[in-house]
């Protein structure tokens, strides 16, 4: 049975609910919905509007359902990236997140070959294989998240700007861990796209130019563990 609010309309009882759950699934949401829950905890906070929203909504009959993600045909895209870079209107084009093989696949077909892949890239995550095969290739490397993205959602590993071979190279140095870990980057030549709404840090992750890391120190970054962190995991073309 449901109450009514002042303005008529039916509102759930509270053991009926469907509380804030950040890892619901649309089916479980969907099962939730079938057996009679009608109170729904939502807020734009939570990400889940599209667990909430979609299977509710999704028509019947639909050839493809909402879990089946378009599979690009990537020659083809590259194709008319290629007819962009011809005309003028792009001066160069590029890739991201492409693995090894999607790389190699894609260089094995196209005709202007891609100028940069930008990928997940810091000393926990060196991409050691990939950067060889791109500097092979004449692919330059473009590290997104080269501080590891700390405080971001669902990365729930390594933090880089703690990590202790970052720490102690920053203390040798005199300098920020998150500047270490940048400098990093571009002495194994790449370019790093770090983020930062805080004017102090926006200002010291861009003095990074004139020091370097000395080679026996450099070195100390191989010794580092691995990790990949899955940022922007939902976005990765994999092999």
């Amino acid at each position: 049975m449901a109450s009514e609010y002042t303005t008529g309309d039916h509102r759930a009882h509270f053991n009926r609910c469907i509380p804030w759950l950040p890892t619901i699934s649309a089916q479980i949401f969907l099962l939730r919905h079938q057996v009679g829950y009608r109170h729904i905890d939502c807020s734009p906070q939570y990400g889940n509007q599209k667990e909430v929203h979609g299977p509710v909504r999704a028509k019947k009959g639909t050839k493809l359902s909402v879990e089946n993600y378009l599979k690009p045909d990537i020659p083809a895209t590259w194709q008319a990236m290629e007819k962009l870079y011809d005309s003028g209107k792009a001066r160069a084009i590029g890739v991201s997140n492409f693995s090894c093989k999607k790389l190699e696949d894609l260089l094995n077909v196209a005709r202007v070959p891609p100028a940069v892949n930008q990928v997940e890239c810091h000393p926990v995550w060196q991409q050691g294989k990939l950067r060889k095969l791109c500097q092979s290739k004449g692919v330059h490397l473009s590290a997104y998240a080269p501080l590891g993205s700390p405080g971001s959602p669902g990365n729930d590993g390594p933090n880089v700007l703690s990590h202790p071979t970052v720490i102690s190279i920053a203390k040798k140095l005199q300098k920020s861990p998150a500047q270490v870990a940048l400098r990093w980057g571009i002495q194994m030549g790449q370019s790093v796209l770090p983020k930062s709404d805080n004017e102090v840090w926006t200002r010291e992750n861009i003095d990074i130019f004139d020091w370097c890391i000395p080679e026996e120190l450099m070195a100390k970054f191989y010794e580092i563990q691995q990790a990949w962190l899955h940022i922007l995991t939902n976005y990765l073309l994999k092999a």
